[in-house]
């Protein structure tokens, strides 16, 4: 710039100009990906965790975590369909932790390539010590394990239990904090695998929109073997995870809370390559996260007119 501006003709000054505004550009995208690598996604800084699977051995600990799960659903979760923290603390009788593994996904949307390394996600019994993750580490189905006081993962009483994951974060007419939507359900199971029971609901993936989504895992004990169950009685008519009425199905079928957990999640651009091919729409100006080709496209600009005005100027 310094050396454009040695002469006083209007067309160094134009050029100058230019060449600062591409400095300065230049800089700003260096600080933006500077500030995006150091804000990282949110991993946990916390090493100490009450409710480590590891340590949960004795009836003493087990109780210690049983109220911290107990209080924090009271805390951070406020919907209709759960019972009361006092009722809760007399009906639960497990607790579980969830295993997500994913491995290394190479995709494409918006004409950028992308890259997800491999990840292993850990939902601890207190979900108040688990991080958002982004949603594509949660794309698998997890290994559930359950913990059932000093009696270590099998139930205290003999009984069947169902098994749901919700979306009550979810907008119409897929579900709504009253009726959340369903990404998973497993009935007639043996409180211990869950493979073990019927699973009326597969294992459906999250895909958030732009806001974080807290999605809840609940464990309900069944009194008996859940005769004629028909999962349309409990969805509407939009389809056959939308709108899911949790208190209808526990009260038509006699269940108790017996458990709880939850993992929030956060968008991605996997999200977006996921709509796209659902023909759903996505903005990918303003839906994918370090849009390369509009990146391309801005740096593109400002070396092409570097390039022609230099040449310009030298000729």
């Amino acid at each position: 710039c310094a050396f454009l501006l040695k002469g006083p003709s209007s067309i160094n000054i134009f050029i100058a100009t230019f060449c600062c505004l591409f400095s300065l550009s230049s800089l700003l995208l260096l600080c933006a990906a500077c500030i995006h690598l150091s804000a990282g996604d949110g991993d946990h800084d916390d090493d100490h965790d009450k409710c480590a699977t590891t340590t949960i051995g004795t009836a003493a600990l087990f109780q210690e975590c049983v109220d911290a799960v107990v209080h924090d659903f009271d805390e951070e979760t406020n919907y209709a369909f759960l019972p009361t923290e006092s009722d809760f603390k007399k009906s639960i009788e497990a607790l579980f932790y969830l295993q997500f593994e994913s491995s290394a996904l190479d995709f494409t949307v918006c004409n950028c390539k992308y890259s997800i390394n491999e990840s292993s996600t850990l939902s601890t019994p207190d979900p108040h010590d688990n991080a958002a993750v982004a949603a594509t580490n949660l794309r698998n189905k997890p290994a559930v394990t359950f913990i059932y006081g000093a009696n270590r993962n099998s139930p205290t009483t003999a009984g069947l239990y169902s098994f749901l994951m919700l979306d009550p974060s979810d907008s119409p007419p897929n579900g709504s904090p009253a009726r959340p939507g369903l990404h998973w359900l497993v009935y007639d199971f043996d409180g211990t695998t869950l493979s073990s029971g019927t699973a009326a609901q597969s294992y459906r993936r999250p895909a958030p929109d732009k806001a974080k989504h807290q999605y809840l895992f609940l464990l309900y004990k069944q009194n008996a073997f859940l005769q004629n169950f028909k999962l349309s009685d409990y969805v509407s008519s939009e389809c056959s995870h939308c709108s899911f009425n949790v208190t209808a199905f526990a009260t038509k079928n006699s269940l108790v809370l017996a458990g709880g957990n939850w993992q929030e999640a956060t968008y991605d651009n996997y999200v977006a390559k996921l709509r796209i091919d659902s023909k759903q729409s996505v903005d990918c100006k303003t839906d994918i996260k370090n849009l390369c080709s509009a990146a391309q496209t801005v740096n593109g600009f400002w070396i092409l007119v570097v390039f022609l005005l230099s040449s310009y100027y030298f000729i």
